[in-house]
């Protein structure tokens, strides 16, 4: 982009984050004014969150039983080591002497990935499209979102104990997806808490940003943006258009349902996708000609085709080659 379109962009950035900032503390939304039910449910929402955070004070006071539980559990909680946050996992290319791709070596983990900047994608949608569908009070809350927590108990309750949304924020996705732990334990979810709330002490939202969006699973065994941006739209992220943000933001809440490689899939993620676009003009992210000219338009994909090299038996060279790197990584890393 050039230095105006930046600026543009920046501005534009700017008021967004205005907007968003107003939303979370009361600013009826355009379909909620002067709407009655609207307004009940409001007061009821507000009135249930205020006597699930009483009957958790009760509950972790009483006796002192409580307190000590969450002090024992806050004192065994996992440490984050912010310095070792970005040393992720890469895919390794190999290249001939005429800069050619002979091959491709995946992480650890199997997965592919590419890590980017916040830089990278700074000038983009893709930050306010994981925060309009996944987290809409992330610069405002300091890692956990109380509201967010209440309406997630409130809608499990309402659905016969199935919620239709997460509690989570993306700073505690975010400390899930680096810890790897995922029980289901009152333990874990105050020792989450607890490392999130941490973790926004140590590093800047925009820095948990780019943590996030280079650890989100993408489907097809792709991890993070910067190798979904390549594989979906042959793409660099910093290219990538309002409707691929949007699109790429919804894949993460159920990779394998929202699979861009399968017909059913597909069809997911575009549901997902208009939904996360509603959000997005809901907050004041996207204009309302914004939001109606993103449904007309179509979302093309440029699925880059597995090289053959990912299945195929390499020849005694490239073995050789890759044997020999793998080698000196080890002696170089330890």
């Amino acid at each position: 982009m050039n230095e105006s379109n930046n600026k543009s962009y920046d501005s534009k950035s700017k008021k967004v984050k205005s907007t968003l900032k107003k939303r979370t503390v009361g600013k009826p939304t355009r379909v909620e004014n002067n709407s009655f039910f609207n307004s009940v449910s409001y007061i009821l929402r507000k009135a249930f969150s205020i006597l699930v955070i009483l009957i958790l004070i009760i509950g972790f006071l009483l006796g002192g039983i409580g307190t000590g539980m969450l002090v024992g559990y806050i004192s065994t909680a996992q440490s984050i080591d912010t310095d070792d946050l970005q040393n992720f996992d890469q895919t390794t290319v190999l290249l001939d002497m005429n800069g050619e791709k002979m091959a491709e070596l995946s992480t650890s983990s199997g997965s592919k990935s590419e890590y980017v900047s916040y830089n990278d994608f700074a000038n983009t949608y893709l930050a306010y499209s994981f925060i309009s569908i996944e987290d809409e009070r992330f610069f405002e809350h300091p890692g956990i979102d109380s509201k967010r927590i209440a309406s997630a108990l409130f809608s499990a309750i309402a659905n016969g104990g199935t919620a239709t949304h997460g509690g989570s924020t993306i700073t505690q996705q975010t400390i899930k997806m680096v810890s790897g732990a995922d029980d289901i334990s009152a333990q874990r979810k105050i020792q989450e808490w607890y490392a999130a709330v941490e973790l926004e002490k140590e590093i800047s939202k925009e820095g948990i940003l780019e943590l996030y969006v280079n650890l989100v699973p993408m489907a097809n065994n792709l991890t993070g943006v910067g190798a979904a941006a390549k594989y979906y739209f042959n793409k660099d992220v910093s290219d990538l258009n309002l409707l691929e943000c949007a699109f790429l933001a919804g894949i993460p809440n159920q990779p394998s349902i929202n699979n861009p490689l399968t017909e059913y899939g597909r069809r997911n993620a575009l549901r997902r996708m208009r939904t996360t676009l509603g959000k997005m003009n809901e907050l004041g992210v996207i204009t309302n000609e914004e939001y109606e000219e993103s449904l007309n338009e179509e979302l093309v994909f440029d699925f880059r085709k597995l090289d053959e090299e990912d299945f195929e038996i390499y020849s005694w060279f490239e073995e050789y080659v890759i044997e020999t790197v793998i080698s000196d990584l080890i002696t170089k890393n330890g």
